[in-house]
């Protein structure tokens, strides 16, 4: 049984949820996707990279300087947890 103000992890048939207190302690924000440690840890490196590049650039100037790349690397990340 998921808790009520938590977030589930993506993947269908996981278990993990983070909770919004912890999220926003994390991250900062409230995401409306997650993926848990779990499958996080199994992308290869060099994905996880990626995405922390366009986090970066995200942090740097406020908005997402490509927000269309930057939806489509989550996308691909998403994909790809989830095999």
């Amino acid at each position: 049984m998921r808790k009520p103000l938590s977030i589930p992890c993506i993947i269908d048939g996981c278990r993990r949820s983070i909770g919004h207190a912890a999220a926003l302690k994390r991250w900062g924000y409230v995401p409306s996707e997650y993926i848990c440690q779990a499958h996080w840890s199994r992308l290869p490196k060099r994905q996880r990279q990626v995405w922390a590049r366009h986090q970066r650039l995200e942090r740097k100037f406020g908005v997402a300087p490509k927000p269309e790349a930057s939806r489509r690397v989550w996308s691909a990340l998403c994909r790809r947890a989830g095999l």
